[in-house]
C-alpha cells in the first residue's frame, strides 16, 4: 500500500509542479522562496448541508515534501499562519491549512493587508 500512496504521490507531483502551477513566493522570516503552486482564486466547494457554493477565499496547493526542503521547515498549521505568500502580483496571509495524507497542502488564503 505505501508502494502505491508512493506513486500516486509522484504521479501528482509531476503533474500538479508542472503543467497546472505557476509560481509561488513564499516569505517567512528571513525566508523567501520561490515555488510551484497550483492557485485557485475562486472554487466551487460542498457545504457541510450538501449544497455548492462559490468560495470566498483563494486557495494554493503545494507540494510539502518539496517546499519543506525550499523553506528548512515543516509545512504545519503552526508554520504556515507565518507565511506570506505572494502569487500573480498579490500579496497574501494564511487562512487555514489543510493536509492531506499524501504529500499535499491545501493553504486558504485571505489577502494581506498593504
Amino acid at each position: 500500500m505505501a508502494a502505491l500512496l508512493d506513486t500516486v504521490a509522484s504521479d501528482l507531483e509531476t503533474m500538479l509542479e508542472g503543467e497546472w502551477s505557476e509560481d509561488v513566493t513564499i516569505e517567512s522570516g528571513s525566508i523567501t522562496e520561490t515555488g510551484p503552486g497550483v492557485f485557485d482564486l475562486t472554487y466551487a466547494e460542498t457545504l457541510q448541508n450538501g449544497a455548492t457554493a462559490q468560495s470566498k477565499n483563494p486557495r494554493v496547493s503545494l507540494y510539502a515534501p518539496a517546499w519543506a526542503l525550499r523553506l528548512g521547515l515543516e509545512i504545519n498549521d503552526i508554520n504556515a499562519q507565518h507565511f506570506d505568500f505572494t502569487i500573480r502580483g498579490v500579496k497574501y496571509k494564511t487562512f487555514k491549512t489543510e493536509l492531506d495524507g499524501t504529500g499535499w497542502a491545501l493553504i486558504y488564503l485571505k489577502r494581506a493587508k498593504v
